[in-house]
């Protein structure tokens, strides 16, 4: 059996006043649905010239999406964009999210077929 994964997008963060990333808020609560797997390793802007490497370490990450997994989608909206059609690729047009519920203070599983 497969072992479920999160693929977080991107860490959540902020520069502080030295440059440095500090995380904005914790995911940690999400690390019940599965082990975390980071797709792009460092937060902030994708900028247009990279973004045929981004797209091409993004296939190479997500490529097994699969059933049990989950997209944690957070960080630059073209990235979750990218990371989620690149994933609903690799699984027949299934995804399953990962959205935050301020009001109970959990993740709530939101599961998409675009392929009904």
């Amino acid at each position: 059996m497969i072992s479920p994964r999160v693929f977080v997008i991107q860490q959540p963060a902020k520069l502080d006043r030295n440059r440095e990333w500090k995380p904005i808020f914790d995911i940690r609560p999400a690390r019940k649905f599965g082990e975390f797997v980071f797709v792009l390793l460092r937060p902030g802007n994708v900028r247009l010239e990279t973004l045929p490497v981004v797209i091409a370490h993004m296939q190479n990450i997500l490529h097994d999406f699969g059933d049990e997994d989950f997209i944690l989608p957070t960080g630059e909206p073209l990235a979750i964009a990218t990371a989620s059609m690149i994933a609903g690729q690799a699984n027949e047009g299934r995804i399953k999210f990962l959205k935050w519920d301020k009001f109970t203070r959990e993740y709530q599983i939101v599961a998409i077929n675009t392929r009904n």
